[in-house]
């Protein structure tokens, strides 16, 4: 396959475009992340958010942990799937969050930019793999057969293979597969089998909708005790 740059685009599915854990709070991991045509940089953060759950604060996802879930879960013994499996795969995922005692089974496949085309896009910004891998991984493109060291991050196990999107360019022929170890983002057949990660939207560590925030919350009670001692003030 030749050699191609991408040219940077907006992610149709998330307008921003990092991960790492420990404890219920998180640690964080600092990085710049770049935006379509060069039109500025973000501070962005792969976020630890306990569970075997990492969330992204420039795409606005969260990430699995567990890059083998397919075969931990108990789907496959063999952790390479056709394109219809891991779609199956994603949809009926059901993934239990210790920390937070909830079950989320919202899960898909990495989506991929309206309009990317075939090679490496070291900005990341043609699709989610491609963002994780150049910009929250800090990895760099390989055009000449070598693969990237991938066993020295300390946020997933993966693997030098190609891993599946849940975009197609051409039903059944041309379903693209972002390659981790060589940064490149290619098309496959559907019955070719892939590595499978699963991704969800939005942050599991939010505060569910209608229940405020603590600052929320304090910010509310300073308020009430103000109230209730200028009441007190008139009355004395």
């Amino acid at each position: 396959m030749a050699w191609m740059l991408l040219i940077p685009r907006l992610y149709p599915f998330r307008e921003k475009l990092d991960v790492q854990m420990s404890g219920p709070k998180g640690v964080i991991v600092k990085s710049i992340a770049l935006f379509a045509f060069g039109a500025g940089a973000s501070q962005a953060a792969l976020i630890d958010r306990g569970a075997g759950l990492v969330y992204d604060d420039v795409l606005d996802v969260t990430w699995m942990q567990d890059t083998r879930y397919v075969v931990n879960s108990g789907f496959s013994a063999d952790p390479l799937l056709t394109f219809d499996q891991a779609l199956e795969f994603a949809a009926g995922a059901a993934y239990y969050d210790r920390v937070r005692e909830m079950t989320w089974s919202d899960w898909r496949l990495p989506g991929v930019s309206t309009g990317a085309t075939q090679g490496w896009d070291p900005t990341g910004a043609s699709n989610e793999l491609g963002h994780m891998y150049y910009e929250n991984l800090g990895l760099v493109a390989h055009t000449d057969g070598t693969k990237a060291e991938l066993k020295g991050n300390p946020w997933f196990d993966l693997v030098n293979r190609h891993y599946w999107t849940g975009d197609v360019l051409k039903p059944d022929r041309a379903i693209w597969a972002f390659g981790f170890g060589s940064g490149d983002l290619t098309t496959t057949g559907g019955g070719d089998r892939l590595f499978v990660w699963l991704v969800r939207d939005g942050d599991v560590g939010a505060p569910p909708k209608g229940v405020p925030e603590p600052a929320t919350l304090t910010l509310l009670g300073v308020g009430l005790l103000g109230a209730a001692l200028a009441r007190r003030r008139r009355s004395a």
